[in-house]
């Protein structure tokens, strides 16, 4: 079932703009810097001023997936841009996409979400997108300050044919460095919830999203070596937790670490890092798997999120 969607060819060869116009960056699901274009077109099939497209991070873990990547596309603005997204998938519950801008100067930018479903309805903290009896909702980060606005924009089904369906642009104009943050929620409720900073300075950017019964947690370093936050010390490049109703932290998840404490616990502590490191708790005992291979399980470990209760001190080295 789709919800985001290709905008279509149209044609290959023709005299009107459809061509170039549907394999435009403003035609894709990605950041638009200034309205300009990643790289040129050059005639039907060729394209001048290539960008120099590089994979960072790509990580996938047995509840994950993480991918870090950036171009220099906007290179040749007057005041060059670098584009970089980062996308964390934790499998079956939601897509976190955050875009950013990383330059000088002020920019007009704009992340735009081409829309497969023409259902798509406004909320107070997202939009809705619902094709038969599934949907999606793209829940809308207050912090980012993007203006938000669907627009009825070409999009082409099959090739010659051509017809409007919604794109939603998220827009806002800003001094770089600057980001647009959002969270794309499959099978959403009518209330899928709020994501909102809950950290920022030194590098470092937190992001929190509730909904239901449950806290998620995304922490972004920017900077390596250690780092602390809440409960948290670690010198991971990226950190996942979650809360449950109670206030116990029932996963984490941390990228490229080999230091990983909270509430006096020391999760992992090794000389090199580990590409990925998961641990979950749950009423019986805790599970620590790492991309080394080590399992480890203790009973009746839980790691409380607020005062430091239910805290069972525990010591694993790999």
């Amino acid at each position: 079932m789709e919800f985001i969607a290709d905008a279509g060819t149209f044609e290959y060869v023709g005299d009107g703009p459809e061509r170039d116009l549907l394999r435009s960056t403003g035609s894709h699901s990605t950041l638009q810097v200034d309205g300009s274009n990643q790289a040129l077109p050059e005639g039907p099939f060729s394209w001048s001023s290539l960008p120099r497209v590089r994979a960072e991070r790509w990580i996938v873990g047995p509840s994950f997936a993480l991918f870090v990547g950036s171009h220099d596309g906007y290179s040749r603005l007057p005041s060059p841009v670098r584009h970089r997204r980062l996308i964390f998938h934790l499998k079956s519950h939601f897509w976190l996409v955050r875009d950013l801008a990383l330059g000088e100067g002020s920019h007009e930018l704009d992340q735009v979400w081409r829309l497969a479903s023409p259902d798509a309805r406004r909320s107070r903290h997202s939009f809705r997108l619902s094709n038969g009896d599934r949907s999606l909702a793209v829940v809308l980060c207050p912090e980012s300050r993007a203006d938000p606005a669907i627009l009825q924009e070409l999009w082409s089904p099959a090739y010659g044919a051509s017809e409007l369906r919604p794109t939603l642009h998220l827009r806002k104009h800003q001094a770089l460095p600057a980001e647009i943050t959002t969270l794309l929620v499959p099978a959403a409720p009518a209330d899928a919830g709020q994501i909102e900073r809950v950290a920022e300075g030194s590098g470092l950017q937190a992001y929190r999203y509730r909904s239901d019964a449950q806290e998620h947690y995304f922490a972004f370093p920017g900077e390596s070596g250690p780092w602390s936050m809440l409960s948290w010390s670690t010198d991971a490049e990226f950190l996942y937790w979650t809360v449950d109703a109670s206030g116990t932290i029932r996963q984490v998840i941390a990228v490229k670490c080999r230091h990983l404490e909270g509430k006096c616990q020391v999760l992992i502590s090794r000389r090199q890092p580990l590409d990925w490191i998961e641990c979950h708790w749950d009423r019986e005992e805790t599970n620590i798997l790492t991309s080394g291979g080590t399992v480890a399980g203790s009973s009746g470990s839980e790691m409380a999120a607020d005062s430091g209760a239910r805290v069972a001190p525990r010591k694993v080295r790999s």
